[in-house]
């Protein structure tokens, strides 16, 4: 670590910059988005008045809007806002808009609002890896699926898919297909490809498409399913009103064990719908119930999502659900998934969302520790902005002040439907986005837009209205005979230097005096970094008891040698503010850690400073 020190303190002629933080939020939560005095209000207010501009220039064939919205006036869709410290938030942050197919439905509703049901698509992966989670044992995650399907293994041994290697079950687990990296097909048998389907039946020639013609005798090409449906093809649907002719679960199986892999297990993220069909199936077989029975009980239930359904919704919710598609609802609202159910069958409404996305942060279900670990990345993707959880989506967004803040979230698009579920953890909160069209091609093209805009408007008011609230909440004076702190808010990257030096977003440390030396001309300075010193949260529980730790500024390399080119041995490494927490430590404790008492109203009235061993009372 002498080592780490000197490299800090030998390169302060260079130009200062942020380059490394902790992965946690620089100020503590905000409590208010939703009043008078918030900053967010302005920000929805914009959002809203962004899209409906958008909507009417789309109405007016107009080219002024970004070309991804285009369509926009034809969509229906929910957005809102919900926090964790702010019911209210959920209540007052929505925007809704009912475009023309649905204002004119013949069933379900005509205005959408907050109890509208629509069909989320994938987000029921969401659902499904949440009740996995509290229902299936510790030890089940890593259960090989050979072991809890012995099908698999049997039929892939008795009808051998070809050259090309298959599935290795023993190495697929509950753990890998939750986290979209198993390695399985992407779509079950048949496929949900209309080009799959239409093949099978014989509606398209292969030939025209370069493609061989149909061999009954290949096993991948004529599969249980097929023989099932095609059985059934002339009753109708053996799955639901909708149409599609589904596999029941054993023909499934068989179906997809003998199909070559898309990567070996652990490998990469592959998004695999055929991955969830399994993992449903799985937690049902393990836990001895229905998957609809399963995610009923384990979430729906506890959190009161009272509008909420795996199953098509009972018909006495019909009157306020967004049913899409034509005159009939069987074209993408009555239907029944069968095995494709854990896949994206769920439907909600914006208030139930509001309900789930509070509950996950608020470890209402799950321990907070087990929370923690759930958001959490597993993977990595080929860009340096996206990773992959189980099964989260998670986007890395860069704020103005430099700082990176992950967005979890789960999107879903099938039939008539797009919807997005996002969870930001660092601030406490999240939105959704659900949509209905059967119209729009470019749906999910438009409602990914729309997050865009979203995004960028809202994440940085919500981080400014953290820093007001750190404050007045944090910043002032703390005294205790002759020794005293001084906390400033530094918002951005581009605030007045403190001390002669930029300092990234937090609680900066403008003055430190401790049994009457001053900590900042001190020693100290020499083995914990340059200055200025900055406080970001790192344990906020007990929540009135909430930890900071000090970090120091990392200077950026010259322009001869940028920090792209030097992964290892650029300061962004050398002295990355991970490697070197809690390192100085005096009588056992951290020089770095700082703990504050809150009183009621969430305002800090001490801090302790743990290794001075002194606890300072703030100034009024």
């Amino acid at each position: 670590m002498k080592l780490l020190h000197t490299l800090v303190l030998t390169s302060s002629c260079l130009a200062p910059t942020v380059l490394a933080d902790f992965a946690t939020g620089s100020w503590k939560a905000p409590a208010d988005l939703s009043s008078n005095f918030s900053l967010v209000p302005a920000a929805f207010a914009n959002i809203s008045n962004t899209l409906t501009e958008y909507i009417l220039q789309d109405r007016n064939i107009s080219f002024s809007k970004p070309e991804q919205l285009y369509g926009i006036s034809n969509l229906t869709f929910s957005l809102g806002v919900f926090s964790l410290h702010d019911n209210a938030a959920s209540e007052k942050l929505q925007y809704h808009v009912t475009g023309p197919e649905i204002a004119l439905a013949g069933n379900g509703t005509t205005k959408v609002d907050a109890e509208s049901i629509y069909r989320v698509a994938s987000v029921t992966k969401v659902l499904t890896v949440l009740s996995g989670l509290l229902k299936l044992p510790a030890a089940d995650w890593d259960r090989p699926l050979s072991d809890i399907f012995p099908v698999l293994a049997s039929y892939q041994k008795q009808f051998p898919g070809g050259a090309f290697a298959a599935v290795n079950w023993t190495a697929v687990t509950p753990r890998n297909l939750a986290a979209q990296i198993s390695g399985v097909p992407r779509d079950g048998f048949p496929s949900l490809n209309e080009l799959e389907i239409l093949g099978v039946l014989g509606s398209v020639d292969p030939s025209a498409m370069g493609l061989p013609p149909m061999n009954e005798s290949d096993p991948l090409q004529n599969p249980p399913c097929v023989s099932y449906l095609l059985g059934n093809s002339s009753s109708g649907s053996a799955g639901g009103g909708s149409g599609l002719n589904l596999c029941p679960a054993q023909p499934y199986l068989e179906s997809v064990a003998n199909r070559p892999s898309t990567f070996n297990p652990w490998t990469s993220p592959g998004y695999a719908n055929n991955g969830f069909s399994l993992l449903g199936l799985a937690l049902a077989n393990l836990t001895n119930t229905t998957y609809e029975k399963l995610v009923q009980g384990a979430v729906f239930d506890p959190l009161d999502m009272t509008s909420s359904s795996i199953d098509t919704p009972p018909k006495s919710q019909w009157n306020r659900s967004v049913i899409a598609g034509a005159s009939d609802p069987s074209t993408y609202f009555d239907i029944e998934a069968g095995v494709f159910a854990a896949s994206g069958s769920a439907s909600t409404t914006l208030n139930d969302l509001a309900r789930l996305g509070r509950g996950i942060l608020n470890s209402t279900l799950l321990s907070a520790a087990e929370t923690r670990r759930w958001l959490k990345p597993v993977s990595f993707t080929g860009r340096l902005q996206y990773a992959v959880g189980a099964p989260w989506e998670i986007h890395r967004y860069t704020l103005p002040n430099n700082k990176v803040v992950d967005l979890y979230t789960k999107s879903g698009d099938s039939g008539a439907y797009s919807a997005f579920f996002v969870l930001i953890p660092d601030y406490d909160l999240g939105f959704s986005l659900l949509s209905a069209s059967s119209t729009l091609k470019l749906r999910f093209e438009i409602l990914a837009a729309i997050a865009d805009v979203v995004t960028y408007k809202l994440v940085p008011a919500i981080d400014a209205q953290a820093a007001y609230e750190s404050t007045a909440n944090f910043a002032g004076t703390y005294t205790l005979g002759n020794s005293s702190l001084t906390l400033v808010v530094n918002q951005t990257s581009t605030s007045k230097p403190v001390n002669g030096v930029i300092a990234g977003p937090g609680l900066v440390i403008s003055n430190w005096t401790s049994n009457g030396t001053d900590v900042l001309h001190s020693q100290l300075v020499k083995y914990t970094g340059q200055l200025p010193y900055r406080l970001v949260p790192s344990v906020p529980e007990p929540s009135n008891n909430p930890s900071f730790r000090m970090l120091t500024p990392i200077d950026e390399p010259s322009a001869q040698q940028p920090i792209s080119d030097s992964l290892f041995s650029g300061p962004g490494f050398v002295s990355a503010d991970w490697v070197s927490v809690d390192a100085l430590t005096y009588g056992g404790i951290g020089t770095t850690l700082f703990e504050f008492e809150l009183d009621d109203n969430r305002k800090a009235k001490s801090v302790t400073l743990s290794a001075f061993r002194e606890t300072l009372l703030k100034e009024e």
